[in-house]
C-alpha cells in the first residue's frame, strides 16, 4: 500500500490491519481486495461491518464465495507488490468517494462502497454473488 493512512478513520484502519492479517494467514503474498472485503467484516462495529450483516455477509461466507471464484477461474491473480493493483485503485475510490462525502477521513463505509464498484475485483464478484452489488450496500450503508 504506497500512500500512507493517516486520512483513515479507526475503523478503516483496523479493516487494513484486518485485511493484511488475512492475506498473511492465506500466505499469499499481497493483500488483496478479497482480503479487504474480510477485513472489513470482521470489524462488526463499523459502518461496512453493520452494513454487510444486514446483508448477510460474514467472514465466512467471504471466504467461501472466494474459493468459489478461484474455482471458477482456476486461479487467483497473484501479485509480487504488498497489494494487488486493485487494491491500490479501490484505494483510490475510496479516499474519493470520502472526500465527495466531505469526510475527514476514509472510513469503513467507503471501503466497502469502492469494493463493490470495483466489479472486475475478486471482491466485487464474490459481493455481488452474495447480493451485494453497488446498490444495495449503498442501501445499507444509508440505512445506517
Amino acid at each position: 500500500m504506497s500512500q500512507g493512512f493517516a486520512d483513515f478513520d479507526p475503523y478503516a484502519t483496523a479493516a487494513l490491519a484486518a485485511a493484511q492479517q488475512e492475506a498473511g494467514v492465506n500466505l499469499v503474498g499481497h493483500v488483496g481486495t478479497e482480503h479487504l472485503l474480510a477485513g472489513l467484516a470482521q470489524i462488526g462495529d463499523s459502518a461496512a461491518g453493520r452494513a454487510l450483516g444486514r446483508l448477510g455477509i460474514t467472514v465466512a461466507a467471504v471466504h467461501e464465495g472466494v474459493r468459489e471464484q478461484a474455482t471458477r477461474t482456476q486461479r487467483i491473480i497473484l501479485s509480487e507488490v504488498p497489494t494487488s493493483s486493485m487494491v491500490e485503485v479501490v484505494l483510490e475510490r475510496a479516499r474519493a468517494g470520502a472526500a465527495a462525502r466531505r469526510a475527514p477521513q476514509v472510513g469503513s463505509e467507503d471501503l466497502l462502497l469502492a469494493l463493490a464498484e470495483a466489479q472486475e475485483s475478486v471482491a466485487g464478484k464474490v459481493l455481488a454473488e452474495l447480493g451485494a452489488g453497488p446498490d444495495a450496500v449503498r442501501r445499507e450503508l444509508s440505512a445506517g
